[in-house]
């Protein structure tokens, strides 16, 4: 999932040029048939509305994932996920 992640997350230029990072929280289902659905922010950042844009188109590009499982039945689950955005300082 990380390499998913790292592999398809794009910064948002207006965040960059604004120098806005931090950590977005995402939460979502992964519902019995392994798709995710319910997608939202439970952690943001300031001025960070373009940051949570992009978490959530990433996390709707994913493939279907294992359902949670319970007495040999798929179950419904949730999933909390941080997704990391920091700018890489320049070197002097």
């Amino acid at each position: 999932m990380m390499e998913f992640i790292q592999d398809n997350l794009e910064y948002p230029m207006a965040e960059k040029k604004a120098n806005i990072q931090g950590t977005i929280t995402m939460q979502f289902i992964v519902e019995k048939d392994g798709s995710l659905t319910d997608i939202k922010a439970i952690k943001s950042v300031e001025h960070g509305d373009n940051l949570v844009k992009e978490a959530t188109r990433v996390i709707k590009m994913m493939p279907k994932w294992k359902p949670g499982m319970q007495d040999l039945h798929s179950v419904r689950v949730y999933k909390n996920v941080p997704f990391m955005f920091k700018l890489a300082t320049p070197k002097p």
